[in-house]
């Protein structure tokens, strides 16, 4: 999924991350209606081709997301099921009870499904009541539902059954998990369905317009920008005023929802929602202290060098104009995938033979990029509202990370885990593998520009992820009662300690609301740094040795977030970003690759016998020149002398 992008010129960025995997399966249940997963089908299955780095044993249901329905469940049944379930623990043998759980499996991953087909059909509508009403049907009873299903479990592995059904498991963790489930209370059941409530609000008004009152007239984003009569610095005057008040009113959502997270923790026995979000919504395998070392680290080395490559990134017009439409930005991706490893190949052919993406721009849809997994039907769907310019051929390859990654995972919703610091490398990592066909995807001649822009992106999500992180643990923390001014200082001062330089009064303070993982994803940002940083390891390996680098990416595909991040970078050999020296010399690497690249581009030019050609014949022609005009001058000199010389004896 792409990070939010928020720019002051009202074409306001946000994204979201909709594959919603965690490391317990009490997360995973409780928080159905935001997990990907798959809705079951009567269609044909296909089967994974094999390869040197997936299974053959994959399955994927055969079916084009325009036949994909949303049919949700006989609740009245799925209920009875459930009683009747619970009585096999007394009358039941150990086969019924795996069969049993098997089925409840299905029935998770079939729920989680339908609400996010649900979803997709709401973000490309927005202003769909009946979607979000039913969104909101399904968020209340999953967690019920869940609730009731994990304290069936858990009785389960108290029972006589208990060592068959660990035995199907076979996870010590779910078990371990499963085990220690207490029944969720009336107070938690209320807490989450206000979250649900307080994020749709933000969605909403996010996508809607704002308006409040200026010198007596009422004002909004519409009147403002069909206003042809207004000044510039009429403007951009009325525009900080707008966006202040979109600050203002979401800011004060958030400021709720901090709280309804923050007691919800409490309930977990955790100090603050930031805390537990680290362990258990993203199953990290660091903490807070070991952040507040890779923040020193960024601001030692990666702002110095993102300021570096800001200041040497060129304005292109062609890049900045590239505004294609969705198959257009196919096309452009397609032939490289198979160049990157024949392995991806597959899984791109069945994204774009089944149709399961929606990324061109409508004025209806949400804001945002995501991949969200599709998990009955092996496969997952891409979600985007485009920039309109190149950008959005990188979040296609960005995407496709994320795709190629949950179509080869066997995971159901129960036994995921969510490890957004590892599935970013997924994305960025093949963004960084692409930099190599750029003149094939994005143009010839734009090669460079790409690099630039591309590495600045990086740079940049590593201290914006850095930035969010350090902001949301100040205000999850915070022991005083938060106003939408305390956040907003809040915000200014943590962006400045990383090299920002905002004014205080500044458009860029008040921005931070439009960043949506803040409100749908509370504490996901820093996963941008952290896999980013490791993806720039790879390329940095692939200067070197490109197949070696190819071979560790296509490794990490296959890690599925079971392991943690630090982890997971040891088993594949990447080294560990919290160590010391270890960001540092990444910045030096980056930065040698893009002198090298400047090199190359250089002595491109001197090897291109089009250019060789043309250089030598305009040399030849201002030679001629030279040599002709001297010529004449040479010949008016001699006509003035004789001139003269007649003159004189004329005299």
């Amino acid at each position: 999924m792409k990070k939010s992008n928020y720019r002051t010129d009202n074409k306001i960025k946000g994204n979201v991350n909709k594959i919603k995997k965690t490391n317990t399966v009490v997360s995973v249940i409780s928080a159905l209606f935001i997990l990907g997963s798959a809705v079951l089908s009567l269609a044909q299955p296909v089967y994974a081709q094999g390869s040197d780095y997936y299974d053959d044993d994959e399955y994927h249901a055969d079916l084009d997301y325009s036949d994909m329905e949303i049919q949700w469940i006989d609740e009245d049944a799925t209920d009875a099921y459930i009683e009747e379930a619970r009585k096999l623990i007394e009358t039941g043998t150990d086969e019924d009870i795996i069969k049993m759980y098997d089925k409840i499996d299905t029935l998770v991953d079939y729920m989680s499904t339908m609400h996010v087909l649900n979803e997709i059909r709401y973000n490309c509508n927005i202003n769909n009541e009946e979607y979000a009403e039913l969104s909101r049907h399904m968020s209340e009873y999953t967690t019920d539902l869940g609730d009731r299903i994990l304290i069936l479990l858990r009785d389960v592995l108290n029972s006589p059954h208990a060592d068959a059904l660990k035995a199907h498991i076979n996870d010590d963790e779910i078990v371990e998990s499963l085990l220690e489930y207490e029944d969720m209370t009336d107070e938690e059941k209320a807490l989450a369905k206000e979250r649900d409530e307080l994020v749709q609000d933000y969605e909403k008004l996010l996508m809607g317009d704002v308006s409040t009152e200026i010198d007596g007239e009422t004002w909004s984003f519409e009147r403002l920008n069909n206003d042809e009569d207004l000044s510039y610095e009429e403007y951009y005057e009325m525009a900080g005023i707008l966006y202040k008040e979109l600050n203002t009113q979401l800011a004060t959502i958030y400021i709720d929802l901090v709280k309804n997270l923050n007691r919800q923790a409490e309930l977990m026995d955790y100090d603050n929602y930031a805390v537990y979000a680290y362990e258990e919504t993203f199953g990290r395998d660091y903490d807070a202290e070991d952040a507040e070392g890779l923040y020193e680290n960024v601001r030692k080395y990666i702002v110095p060098l993102d300021k570096k490559i800001q200041e040497d990134t060129k304005y292109n017009f062609k890049l900045e104009t590239l505004n294609l439409s969705g198959e257009e930005r196919i096309a452009r991706v397609a032939p490289v995938i198979s160049k990157i490893h024949p392995d991806l190949q597959e899984a791109w052919d069945y994204l774009t033979d089944h149709g399961l993406y929606d990324i061109d721009s409508s004025p209806t849809k949400l804001q945002g990029g995501y991949t969200m997994a599709l998990y009955s039907y092996g496969s997952a769907f891409i979600y985007d509202y485009p920039y309109e310019n190149w950008r959005d051929i990188e979040t296609v390859i960005h995407e496709f990370g994320h795709y190629n990654e949950t179509f080869h995972s066997k995971d159901s919703v129960i036994t995921s885990v969510h490890n957004v610091d590892v599935a970013e490398i997924h994305s960025q990592g093949l963004e960084l593998l692409c930099l190599e066909y750029a003149d094939e995807i994005y143009g010839d001649g734009l090669k460079e520009a790409v690099t630039y822009n591309v590495l600045g992106s990086m740079t940049n999500s590593i201290i914006d992820g850095c930035i969010y992180d350090a902001f949301q643990h100040k205000v999850y923390t915070y022991e005083g009662e938060l106003t939408v001014e305390e956040l907003n200082r809040m915000f200014y001062e943590t962006a400045n300690s990383f090299g920002a330089e905002y004014e205080p009064d500044s458009l860029d303070v008040y921005g931070w609301v439009t960043v949506t993982h803040t409100f749908e994803q509370p504490m996901y940002y820093i996963g941008y740094a952290t896999s980013a940083l490791a993806a720039l390891d790879i390329l940095a390996m692939s200067v070197e040795n490109r197949e070696a680098a190819i071979d560790c990416y296509m490794h990490l595909t296959t890690y599925h977030g079971q392991l943690g991040f630090r982890e997971t970078l040891d088993d594949v050999g990447l080294p560990d970003i919290f160590d010391d020296g270890v960001v540092e010399d990444i910045s030096i690497a980056v930065e040698e690759y893009i002198n090298g690249k400047s090199k190359i581009s250089a002595l491109s030019v001197l090897k291109d016998p089009v250019l060789i050609v043309s250089v030598i014949i305009i040399i030849a022609v201002v030679i001629a020149i030279i040599c002709i005009r001297a010529k004449a001058r040479k010949e008016m000199k001699n006509r003035q002398l004789q001139q003269d010389q007649q003159n004189q004896q004329m005299y």
